[in-house]
């Protein structure tokens, strides 16, 4: 389940660096 969360993390992380 934590590597779940660091996951979605990570994801969340990445768009909104690309959205920037």
């Amino acid at each position: 389940m934590d590597r779940f969360a660091l996951y979605l993390g990570f994801r969340v992380d990445l768009m909104l660096e690309w959205n920037s």
